[in-house]
């Protein structure tokens, strides 16, 4: 029975702190953050100029924290809505 006998670590590039990090498919990856804005990332498979092999395709703002919510029913739609 083989077993790891060593590690590497490499830096990639900064992304917001995960609370989920989730392999989405051909190097994209979504990373889910409470403390931060939510990111889609594209891991390149080259360095970019600074050296950082991270890009960032898109940026969600973080809303956080929600703390109170109802939902109200509107009239004759069949779902009411969050406010």
């Amino acid at each position: 029975m083989e077993c790891v006998s060593q590690l590497e670590l490499k830096r990639l590039g900064q992304v917001s702190i995960p609370t989920t990090v989730t392999y989405l498919d051909n190097r994209y990856v979504y990373v889910g953050s409470h403390l931060g804005d939510s990111q889609l990332v594209h891991i390149d498979s080259e360095p970019g100029f600074n050296g950082e092999m991270i890009s960032i395709v898109e940026s969600y703002p973080n809303l956080a924290p929600i703390t109170d919510m109802c939902t109200v029913e509107q009239g004759h739609l069949l779902f009411g809505r969050s406010v």
